[in-house]
């Protein structure tokens, strides 16, 4: 539809939600976009160039989408996040950047906005096999076995997994969730173990 940093697609995008549904019940925002590099060594406009895709472009659809549900009395957001918000990933400086900043605005939406009805949540996927996934995979197989053995479910996660978790937050059964963070890593985040047992 566009490019999803320019405020006109955020603006586009929802219109076209609205006119072809007559109202907006999600808005499930997944726009994402990386760049490999230490801190040290990421140029300003790599900065710029995530920080707009995994930041701002989620700002601008929210902003985008809150006079409809406000109009129509609520609606839900899901914003995909990263484990990456939530424990360093060294290379994904920007990416890891933009996606903590996108667990501030999601909460800080949920605060506002609650007491309108709509809801914000965040969910925060790891490794996850995509098509851009198996396209790194492609050109660094090796990398395969370092993602499966990061979490304590030995595998990469299904997009379906994800998709399930997005459609629960999504629906009337997560009517009391809001301003929540949602991990689906396989224990990524949760295993900081040096392996003292020998597994």
């Amino acid at each position: 539809m566009g490019d999803v940093s320019d405020p006109t697609t955020a603006d586009r995008m929802i219109g076209t939600a609205v006119d072809a549904f007559g109202r907006l019940d999600l808005l499930h925002s997944n726009a994402a976009s990386g760049a490999m590099g230490r801190v040290g060594d990421l140029d300003l406009v790599t900065w710029n160039r995530v920080l707009a895709v995994n930041l701002t472009a989620h700002f601008l659809a929210t902003r985008a989408a809150l006079p409809v549900m406000i109009r129509q009395g609520g609606g839900a957001i899901v914003n995909m996040s990263s484990a990456a918000a939530l424990a360093a990933e060294r290379g994904l400086g920007a990416y890891a950047a933009a996606k903590a900043g996108l667990i501030a605005l999601t909460r800080n939406t949920a605060a506002e906005y609650g007491r309108l009805g709509i809801r914000a949540n965040a969910v925060c996927p790891g490794a996850i096999e995509t098509p851009p996934t198996r396209a790194f995979l492609a050109m660094a197989e090796e990398m395969r076995e370092r993602m499966e053995r990061a979490n304590v479910l030995g595998r990469l996660g299904r997009a379906e997994e994800v998709a399930a978790l997005v459609c629960f937050l999504a629906s009337d059964d997560a009517a009391f969730i809001t301003g929540a963070v949602y991990v689906c890593d396989g224990g990524a985040t949760a295993d900081n173990s040096v392996g003292l047992l020998g597994d």
